[in-house]
């Protein structure tokens, strides 16, 4: 069954999309994918990236989480925070619904990062969501993502499509050779797309 999964994927013609929300950044990338786009899958085609000053500075945390706790701040800070939440809502909406439609309309995956009840209503809740939680093609990245940045959908990109060989030896360190070449990139395979 995974063979097969990896087949699938491997022999995708279409697009695959990445797409990050985290502390007021924002990056999305569109990469081709499969054996029509040869060494230019590497190279995502659009991408954008956006930033806004949303969480409180020294003490950390969105402004909507402390409002969230009963203590509504009245400063110029907090409500030029409040007004960058809602700019930068709006700006992704925008951006991926309007400008972005025929691209994700393209795409045989869409990898989210949207950690948290705040990031992830920004593309799944509302009267005209971004994305439908039913759709199959939209899928979590099963991974911790640092900042959303062009870099870092980059990296998950490449990690998405990288097939990590784990042997179990049967002394329980399986997990733990997983999360190293993981995180260190030892025994990585590209996956092959002519499979």
């Amino acid at each position: 069954e995974a063979r097969e999964a990896l087949s699938n994927l491997a022999s995708s013609s279409g697009k695959w999309a990445v797409v990050m929300a985290s502390g007021g950044h924002f990056a999305a990338a569109v990469f081709p994918s499969g054996k029509a786009a040869g060494p230019a899958a590497a190279k995502p085609f659009p991408h954008k990236t956006l930033h806004r000053y949303v969480v409180r500075a020294k003490a950390g945390g969105r402004q909507a989480a402390k409002d969230a706790t009963g203590k509504k701040a009245n400063s110029a800070g907090a409500s030029l925070r409040r007004h960058n939440e809602r700019a930068l809502a709006e700006d992704i909406r925008r951006l991926l619904q309007e400008t972005w439609r025929e691209e994700l309309e393209g795409c045989d995956r869409i990898f989210v990062s949207a950690p948290g009840v705040h990031n992830a209503s920004t593309f799944f809740s509302g009267k005209d969501p971004i994305f439908d939680r039913g759709d199959v093609r939209v899928c979590r990245v099963p991974f911790a993502c640092r900042r959303p940045t062009l870099k870092e959908a980059c990296r998950v990109k490449r990690l998405l499509s990288t097939l990590h060989e784990v042997r179990d030896h049967g002394d329980g360190e399986a997990q733990a050779q997983a999360e190293a070449a993981a995180t260190a990139g030892e025994g990585e395979r590209a996956v092959d797309e002519n499979a």
